[in-house]
């Protein structure tokens, strides 16, 4: 029996042989959950709406299947509440405006009463969100890299799904069920207003897909028999950052918009992200699309094999690294001036200094 109005016909039929008037009832069976439509937080009420595309069931929910950070920090859920299509979090911590947002849903005990689900018992599907940034990108698209090639093909693309208007996505636990690399293409920088042209990646599982996570799935392509922890830590070595800091989930925007206890360390990583798009950006301008793409992917790569061989932190304003980061490919600009707009970026002391120095520069 499937989704949608049906109608079933009864007759009874005793031992003697005799038979009923025949009874036709009309039945609509629904085995379709809703789908998550949007996330929006709301810190003055210390709350998070999940809103779905139908009306959910008014039921206790399981807050243990949660798993939510403000700002980069976990933070517990205290409540779960349903109204209509909307599932209302209680958050344990007060979190400032502005800070990103990450919720995770996991329903891992399947058909239960305090699953997330409607009327007719039809559990939703367990999600992650994520951002896409350099500056956080609105309307990017998102890709899952099912054939490995480390390329956004048309076939890839995840349908119904790009950043909102902060640059955040949802991906169900039924879009990506094979792990596959999550990429990011085109859209709007929120801060400069400028279009992103840079190809962005991210290993499953991110929640956030920025130039960074960028290098740390190209490390893991370009290096057979590197783990993924491996490569975060070769990149973490590289930028200079702590061992500590995983940076596919740590979002050095939300940070510094927040300005939070990790705002130091925001500005150092931020800055590593806007010189690498500024290095890419710079180096492949005025060329067509697909041969932007193939440029651009060039200097990733040449930028991981730096990363893979050097013993110090790279330098984005060493004129020896952007040299070698642009090794054949062919460049309309000098090398000294994306050396001097990597320069300007590096001398940045805030996220706006950052922005404003873009939008001048790129």
């Amino acid at each position: 029996m499937g989704e949608g109005d049906e109608s079933i016909t009864i007759t009874a039929t005793d031992a003697a042989g005799n038979t009923s008037t025949t009874t036709t009832k009309a039945i609509s069976v629904d085995t379709v959950a809703p789908t998550i439509v949007s996330i929006e937080a709301d810190a003055a009420n210390q709350q998070i709406t999940l809103t779905y595309s139908d009306a959910l069931d008014v039921n206790t929910i399981d807050i243990s299947a949660f798993n939510v950070t403000t700002g980069n920090t976990s933070n517990d859920v205290l409540s779960a509440s349903v109204t209509g299509n909307d599932v209302v979090l209680k958050m344990t911590d007060n979190f400032a405006s502005g800070a990103a947002v990450v919720v995770e849903y996991n329903d891992t005990n399947g058909d239960q009463a305090t699953a997330i689900q409607d009327a007719a018992g039809n559990d939703v599907d367990s999600f992650q969100t994520g951002v896409v940034a350099d500056g956080y990108i609105r309307g990017a698209k998102i890709y899952l890299d099912a054939n490995g090639n480390g390329v956004a093909d048309p076939d890839e693309l995840v349908p119904g799904i790009t950043t909102d208007r902060l640059g955040n996505f949802i991906l169900s636990a039924s879009d990506n069920p094979n792990g596959y690399t999550i990429i990011a293409t085109g859209g709007v920088n929120i801060d400069t207003g400028l279009p992103n042209k840079t190809s962005l990646k991210a290993p499953a599982g991110s929640s956030v897909i920025n130039p960074i996570t960028t290098l740390i799935q190209t490390v893991v392509e370009n290096n057979e028999g590197t783990t993924l922890v491996e490569a975060k830590e070769t990149v973490n070595k590289a930028l200079g950052v702590a061992e500590g800091v995983d940076l596919t989930t740590f979002d050095p925007i939300s940070s510094l918009n927040a300005s939070d206890t990790d705002v130091t360390k925001a500005l150092t990583i931020q800055k590593a992200a806007t010189q690498i798009v500024a290095l890419i950006e710079l180096a492949t301008q005025d060329k067509a699309v697909e041969d932007a793409a193939n440029d651009s992917q060039n200097i990733v790569n040449n930028l991981v094999e730096q990363i893979v061989t050097t013993e110090t932190t790279l330098d984005f304003t060493d004129t020896a690294v952007v040299t070698a980061a642009v090794n054949n490919v062919e460049v309309s600009v000098q090398v000294a001036d994306i050396v001097a707009v990597n320069q300007t970026l590096k001398d940045a002391t805030s996220i706006q200094e950052i922005s404003q120095s873009t939008s001048r520069s790129i």
